[in-house]
């Protein structure tokens, strides 16, 4: 569960969308530079934290 402190979830209500965005690269995320930052998206919050705490599942998903 440690991992989760690496991340920062925030939930888009207009796309529905949870995202699970790299502390690291935060900032670019909410500047609207997406492109430069690491996260992981998904309809369920669950499926975030399942994945973020299993880093076979991480290495397979890659991010974005």
């Amino acid at each position: 569960m440690e991992a989760l402190y690496d991340y920062i979830f925030w939930y888009n209500h207009m796309e529905q969308t949870w995202y699970a965005i790299e502390r690291d690269t935060q900032l670019e995320f909410f500047s609207g530079n997406r492109d430069k930052s690491k996260y992981y998206k998904s309809n369920e919050h669950s499926t975030l934290v399942e994945i973020i705490t299993k880093p076979l599942l991480m290495k397979r998903l890659g991010e974005k």
